[in-house]
C-alpha cells in the first residue's frame, strides 16, 4: 500500500532528494521509504514540540491549572499557542467555568521569542473551582495553534534524521523498512536541539 505523508509532515521528499541523499530528484524509486522515513521522524519530532499542528483556525483545548500562593499557572505541556483570543477557567466535572478577560492572565514567555506562547499566568484573583481529593482544576483554552512555520533547524533535524535513517536501512538488506526505523532514535545532534526548545519530551 502506498505510503501517504502525514499532513503534519516536517519536511518533503523532495527536500530529502536535495539534501545529500545520494538520490536523483527524477528518481522515484525510494519516495516510498523516503516518506516512511519522514512520518516516523516527524511523528518523534513532534513529541518534543507541536512544531506544525493539525489543528485548523481557532480551536479549542484543556489543560490542568496548576494553582499556586497567589496566583496560577496553565501549563501547555508539549503544545504551543500563536494566539490566546478566550481563556475559561474551572470548567472540571462539567462544571461551566469563568471566562476571564485579558486583562485577567498574560501569556507567557513574554514577547513569544519563538513566535509562540508556552503558557498562560493567571494575574488577577482567580477563584479556584470546586475539585474534590484527586480531581484537576482546568481550563478550556481557545487559540490558534502550532508554530507560524516550521523552524529551519527543526526542518533541518528531520532531513537529517531521513538522512541517518535511510543510509542505516540501506546497510541492513532483506530488513522490512518499518522493522528497521522501528529500532531507531532520533541522532543525538537533532535531539539535542531539541532540547534547546526547553521543553521535555512527552512520551
Amino acid at each position: 500500500m502506498p505510503t501517504t505523508l502525514l499532513a503534519n509532515a516536517l519536511t518533503t521528499v523532495e527536500r530529502i532528494k536535495e539534501q545529500g541523499s545520494g538520490i536523483r530528484s527524477t528518481d522515484p524509486t525510494q519516495d516510498e521509504a523516503i516518506k516512511f522515513c519522514i512520518n516516523s521522524a516527524t511523528t518523534r519530532i513532534l513529541a518534543y514540540r507541536e512544531f506544525k499542528s493539525l489543528a485548523v483556525g481557532s480551536t479549542l483545548r484543556t489543560f490542568p491549572i496548576q494553582w499556586q500562593a497567589g496566583y496560577a499557572d496553565i501549563n501547555f505541556g508539549r503544545y504551543d499557542a500563536q494566539t490566546i483570543t478566550v481563556v475559561t477557567v474551572n470548567t472540571q466535572l462539567g462544571q461551566t467555568g469563568t471566562t476571564l478577560q485579558s486583562s485577567q492572565y498574560q501569556p507567557l514567555p513574554i514577547g513569544a521569542p519563538d513566535g509562540v506562547f508556552t503558557s498562560i499566568r493567571l494575574v488577577a484573583p482567580v477563584a479556584p473551582g470546586y475539585a474534590p481529593t484527586g480531581v484537576h482544576c482546568q481550563a478550556a483554552v481557545t487559540g490558534t495553534w502550532g508554530f507560524p512555520s516550521v523552524p529551519p533547524d527543526v526542518e533541518h533535524g528531520c532531513i537529517e534524521t531521513v538522512l541517518d535513517w535511510l543510509h542505516t536501512y540501506y546497510q541492513v538488506p532483506g530488513e522490512a523498512l518499518s522493522a528497521v526505523v522501528s529500532q531507531l532514535q532520533l541522532p543525538a545532534r537533532v535531539q539535542s536541539m531539541l532540547a534547546d526548545y526547553g521543553k521535555v519530551r512527552v512520551e
